[in-house]
C-alpha cells in the first residue's frame, strides 16, 4: 500500500502519513476548510473523483497523479506539475489558464498524433 507523507516546509520533518484513501479525504477536507495547498507534493496520488473545486494547488507536484473525474473547477493550478497525470473526465472549468492551458494544448496535440481525439 502506497503511503503519502506531509512534510513541514521549513523543517522538512514529517507531520503525518496517509494511505491513498485517507489522502483523498484529507485533500477534500483541506479544500472545504480553505487550507492553502500551494506547493504540496502529491506525486502519484490517487485523487480520482475528488472534489477540489476552488483549491489553491499552485506550484503543486501532481506528476503521475490520478485526477480522473476530479472536480477542479475554478482551482488554481498555475505552475503545477501535471506531467503524467491522468486528467480524463476531470472538470477543469475555469482552471485551465496560463501554463496549464498551454500544457493541455500540447497534450492534445501529442494524443492526436497517436490517433486519440480529445473533446472539450
Amino acid at each position: 500500500m502506497m503511503m503519502h507523507t506531509i512534510l513541514h516546509k521549513a523543517s522538512g520533518k514529517a507531520l503525518a502519513r496517509f494511505d491513498a484513501d485517507a489522502l483523498k479525504e484529507v485533500v477534500y477536507l483541506a479544500v472545504r476548510h480553505k487550507v492553502d495547498l500551494r506547493g504540496v507534493d502529491l506525486r502519484g496520488a490517487d485523487l480520482g473523483y475528488v472534489d477540489a473545486d476552488e483549491a489553491n494547488l499552485s506550484g503543486a507536484d501532481l506528476s503521475g497523479a490520478n485526477l480522473r473525474g476530479a472536480g477542479l473547477s475554478e482551482a488554481s493550478l498555475r505552475g503545477a506539475n501535471l506531467s503524467g497525470a491522468d486528467l480524463s473526465g476531470a472538470d477543469l472549468g475555469g482552471a485551465a489558464s496560463g501554463r496549464l492551458q498551454n500544457d493541455l494544448i500540447a497534450l492534445r496535440k501529442r494524443l492526436y498524433t497517436r490517433g486519440v481525439c480529445v473533446s472539450d
